[in-house]
């Protein structure tokens, strides 16, 4: 029973100030995200696209973010939160563009951008959540952290076609995604603590793997299958 006592007391805490930060920096990164995919398309169509470009917002936004994620992984060593402040401006100020885009190529080129800013989000916000998470308590942590973004998915679609219907129709939609991840960006600003590795504590295995070559950075065969289990679960 002592034995118990002295280990509950022993384990790091969980719910740290910067673990429900960066909880709630995803919530409001994944509301402003999901509040505009219902919605981007029938804007879409008001600007004159045809069912093609609706498609098209779609793709090419998920194109640019794939193909950013593994360069910023590569890159993010030594400045996880700069990214990520850095790419929730970026996102931020292409949502507020959204409201001046005036024609069907202008709304393109914005999704691409934003992809390139949504690539950097997702994977430094994830990773710092990881580096604040206990070791022993990771999987519990990554839970809840998931459970953010899920929660705001089941929240901010309904909202937004709400708004859409609305007196502020599309409008507001955009105000409302770019006051949400402003409020992303304020809750990364606190993060203060992140779980930092010398060299020196680094394994035999991990100093190899630091010093190997930024294309063998960019590529790890141990994750080829989650990561199709993760294209499969997205493809369902």
């Amino acid at each position: 029973m002592d034995n118990e006592l002295s280990q509950q007391q022993q384990s790091p805490r969980l719910w740290t100030m910067d673990f429900v930060l960066i909880t709630a920096a995803s919530f409001f990164l994944f509301f402003g995200f999901q509040i505009l995919l219902p919605t981007l398309p029938v804007y879409m169509l008001d600007l004159g696209g045809n069912n093609t470009a609706v498609g098209l917002i779609i793709s090419i936004f998920t194109v640019f973010s794939l193909f950013t994620r593994p360069l910023v992984g590569a890159l993010m060593n030594r400045s996880k939160k700069g990214w990520l402040v850095a790419g929730l401006i970026l996102c931020f100020l292409i949502i507020s563009s959204y409201n001046w885009t005036v024609s069907v190529a202008m709304l393109l080129l914005a999704r691409c951008i934003h992809g390139v800013g949504w690539g950097i989000v997702t994977v430094t916000s994830s990773t710092i959540a990881s580096d604040i998470i206990p070791a022993n308590r990771r999987g519990e942590g990554i839970g809840y952290f998931g459970l953010a973004s899920t929660l705001a998915m089941a929240l901010a679609p309904a909202i937004g076609l709400a708004l859409l219907d609305g007196k502020w129709q599309m409008p507001g939609v955009i105000v409302v995604a770019a006051v949400s991840t402003a409020l992303s960006l304020l809750c990364v600003w606190g993060v203060q603590k992140q779980r930092k590795q010398s060299d020196s504590s680094l394994g035999s295995g991990d100093q190899v793997q630091a010093k190997t070559s930024f294309r063998s950075q960019l590529f790890e065969p141990k994750a080829l299958f989650p990561s199709l289990l993760g294209l499969l679960i997205g493809i369902v």
